[in-house]
């Protein structure tokens, strides 16, 4: 769709092709269209209104034990971080407020303090690999609707995970080229 503008971050998958091949398709997906922004491969703070900031990003590593835990763990850093912006001067008051985390291809939300936190799902289905360790991929993305006050307080959010059918071996089906 158009209208809007699209922040789009690689995953290690895009990354590794990258150093491997000199290849970066995050460049190449926003030299398409004027309304695309690469934000890179790992971690991108974008304002989606004054003084707030939604965090993309992509961590490292495998599913945890608990769906919650590595968007809880991120969450306490960043949390950490806005903290010393704010005592170096850096920042007049903490700025994130949504997480969106990627990698995992699991869904969950969660607020931590003032800050929402979501593991954003995918839109891989099933791989080899993944039945290999047994998981199941939460195929499908978030939509938020979120108020927040005066001083940037979140008051009030609805979120809605659109959930999709996992297409068996789609990718056979994919034409992977670019066409002008």
């Amino acid at each position: 769709p158009t209208g809007f503008t699209w922040f789009i971050m690689g995953g290690n998958h895009d990354h590794s092709f990258m150093k491997k091949g000199g290849h970066n398709i995050i460049n190449a997906i926003a030299a398409q269209r004027d309304d695309i922004v690469a934000c890179g491969f790992d971690s991108a703070d974008i304002e989606i209104m004054e003084n707030v900031h939604l965090r993309m990003w992509h961590p490292k590593g495998g599913v945890p034990y608990s769906l919650s835990y590595r968007v809880q763990k991120g969450i306490e850093q960043i949390a950490m971080e806005e903290l010393i912006n704010v005592s170096e001067g850096a920042k007049a008051k903490p700025t994130i407020k949504f997480v969106a985390a990627g990698h995992l291809h699991t869904q969950f939300q969660g607020t931590f303090g003032d800050i929402l936190g979501f593991q954003s799902g995918t839109f891989e289905g099933r791989t080899d690999y993944l039945k290999r360790l047994g998981l199941v991929p939460a195929i499908g993305g978030w939509t938020f609707r979120a108020w927040v006050d005066k001083e940037n307080f979140m008051v009030h959010y609805t979120p809605l995970f659109w959930r999709f059918r996992d297409i068996p071996d789609d990718y056979k089906k994919y034409n992977h080229s670019f066409h002008d």
